[in-house]
């Protein structure tokens, strides 16, 4: 468990790697939604492997993501079901944005 009630940052406990340290509140909450919904771009994955690269993929599709990148590629799975995702709001949004501000998106 990570508490961060009253402070700037947070005591961590890696239980794979067994180490202790300090994380911002940004960084804890970062992380635990990285947990949850898996991580846009596979190169931030802490360890790639393929396991772990089908697994971030699997996570992002199961929250509705159909898209990650890997660099600056992007990979598309097909969710075989119709996603708002093409509206003229969501082509607004990322109209004129940079690269990696936005969630990948094609």
């Amino acid at each position: 468990a990570v508490s961060t009630k009253g402070r700037k940052s947070a005591r961590i406990y890696n239980t794979r790697s067994q180490r202790r340290g300090k994380m911002t509140k940004l960084e804890v909450k970062t992380s635990l939604l990285d947990n949850m919904i898996g991580v846009g771009d596979s190169v931030l994955l802490e360890t790639l492997t393929e396991d772990t690269f089908l697994e971030n993929l699997k996570k992002r599709f199961d929250h509705g993501e159909i898209y990650t990148y890997i660099g600056n590629v992007v990979i598309s799975v097909n969710p075989y079901r119709h996603l708002p995702i093409y509206t003229p709001e969501k082509v607004e949004e990322y109209r004129n944005r940079n690269f990696y501000e936005l969630s990948p998106h094609m």
